[in-house]
């Protein structure tokens, strides 16, 4: 068994690494589970970074939020690593996993989490500077009062919906959870 660390970003990718479909696919990988840290901001990450750590792996999930491309947003995190600690190098057991433009759009990749909502979305997630917005959008439709859903409630919605990043991964467009599922299988193959 590899046993892998997870850094998320915040509470929705907690919520997803957390989520029973997510442990299974873990265990079917033949992972075990570390340490799940809520770095609770992107600002925050390269301080669970630097900590040490007896896990095989460290996936740290971040969104690419406004930066042009992954890795831009992986080298920043590692100049504020090195910054918090001098020693600090870039640790081949670190693995990044930046979400297009955010993790939310990971959600309306999942066709069938989508049809458990009874909400529909056919376009690419990752080119939506707002995943959320278009979430709310789609979940208000029908209502006559429109409501603001936060994220966490987002991430609850879709998970007890059968949210998969196994089912984002088969959208043709949803590239960065496609990363996750070949990260994985590479860290089991090694």
């Amino acid at each position: 068994m590899v046993k892998v660390d997870f850094i998320c970003e915040g509470n929705t990718e907690k919520i997803i690494v957390d989520s029973e479909n997510f442990r299974n696919l873990l265990n079917i990988k033949k992972c075990k589970v570390g340490r799940v840290i809520n770095a609770e901001g992107k600002g925050n990450i390269h301080k669970e970074i630097i900590k040490s750590t007896d896990a095989d792996y460290v996936f740290i999930f971040t969104d690419l939020d406004n930066d042009n491309c992954p890795l831009i947003t992986i080298e920043n995190h590692i100049k504020k690593s090195k910054r918090a600690d001098k020693k600090y190098k870039k640790n081949k057991k670190h693995i990044f996993i930046i979400a297009i433009k955010e993790i939310e759009s990971w959600f309306l990749a999942d066709k069938k989490a989508m049809k458990n909502l009874k909400i529909h979305f056919n376009k690419n997630p990752e080119e939506l500077e707002e995943p959320k917005d278009k979430i709310n959008s789609l979940l208000n439709k029908n209502r006559r009062r429109k409501i603001l859903i936060g994220e966490e409630v987002i991430a609850t919605k879709f998970i007890n919906a059968g949210f998969s990043i196994e089912n984002a991964a088969q959208n043709q467009y949803c590239t960065s959870a496609k990363h996750f599922i070949k990260k994985l299988n590479k860290i089991n193959n090694n």
